[in-house]
Formats: C-alpha cells, sequence, structure tokens
C-alpha cells in the first residue's frame, strides 16, 4: 500500500498566469496548497476530463527543503504551466503516516516526499517533447534544490471514469 498525499501547504501562487491569463488560484487555504487551474474544468463542446495526467514525483536536495519549494511554488510549476497543453497544476506532499511505521518492507512506499500533478489537454507526447525542449535549452530552468535522482515522471491517459 502507497503512503497517502495530501496536498502541499504554503504555495504562494499568483492569482493569474502568463498565458492561461484564465486561470485563477482555485485555492489558496493551507489545507490543499497553492492549485494553478481553470476555475471550470468542462468547457462548451469539451469533456470535463483531462486529455492526459503528467505526473512528476521527487525530493529536495537533503537541508534544502524550504528553497525547492519556494523555487517549484513560485519558478517552477509557473514555467511547466507556460508549455502549451498544461491547464493546470497541482503539488502534493506525502503523509508518512500513513500506512502506520509498523507496515512491513516492500509495502509500496516510495522513496519520494513530493508529487506533482499536471492537467493536459493536448497529445502528451507533443507537450512532454516541449516540456523537455524546454528544459533542454533553459526555458524550464531546474534547481540545484532538486534532487534528480529522485525525479520520476510519468503520463497517464484516463481509463474508466466514475460516474458517467
Amino acid at each position: 500500500m502507497a503512503a497517502a498525499a495530501t496536498p502541499l501547504s504554503g504555495s504562494h501562487l499568483p492569482e493569474s498566469h502568463g498565458r492561461c491569463g484564465e486561470w485563477s488560484l482555485v485555492s489558496r487555504s493551507s489545507d490543499t496548497g497553492g492549485v494553478l487551474g481553470r476555475p471550470v474544468l468542462a468547457e462548451e463542446g469539451k469533456p470535463d476530463v483531462a486529455h492526459a495526467l503528467f505526473l512528476v514525483l521527487s525530493n529536495p536536495v537533503d537541508g534544502r527543503d524550504d528553497e525547492y519549494n519556494k523555487w517549484y511554488d513560485e519558478v517552477h510549476i509557473r514555467d511547466v504551466c507556460e508549455v502549451p497543453g498544461v491547464v493546470a497544476a497541482q503539488r502534493y506532499r506525502v503523509r508518512p503516516d500513513i500506512p502506520p511505521a509498523d507496515v512491513e518492507p516492500g509495502d509500496g512506499r516510495l522513496p519520494q516526499r513530493h508529487l506533482a500533478v499536471y492537467e493536459l489537454d493536448d497529445d502528451p507526447a507533443k507537450v512532454f517533447g516541449e516540456f523537455l525542449a524546454r528544459v533542454g535549452d533553459g526555458r524550464l530552468p531546474l534547481s540545484d534544490t532538486l534532487d534528480m535522482s529522485s525525479v520520476v515522471m510519468s503520463v497517464w491517459e484516463p481509463g474508466a471514469r466514475w460516474p458517467q
């Protein structure tokens, strides 16, 4: 069983955002953290489910948690949201108390403590390719507070949905 995740609190995101000026800060509470996204997912003639989700698991370099969170919340999440096809973003942090500490090894716990979920509304290969191009050419700079050895990225397409 994997550990539960909770939305990251303390995000400092703007009320509107660059290319996506129609976006708003959906939540700023300490319970949910900052969420960049459209207030209403469903638009006329469009499905109300993401084309795909881009998930990134990561950790900060030891001892640099505050710097990492500041960079991720104030710089990186905005840079990723500038990639065409990225329509919303949410960060989470793991709840280390779930499952309980007495669960045996091999219980499915991940070593990463942070998760970013990006909602995509375009072809995932195209969006991911642009993301990698921007990292490569410096338009989407990475921080030295990010432990690159901890980074795991994956793109997920929708399956069954309930309610229908």
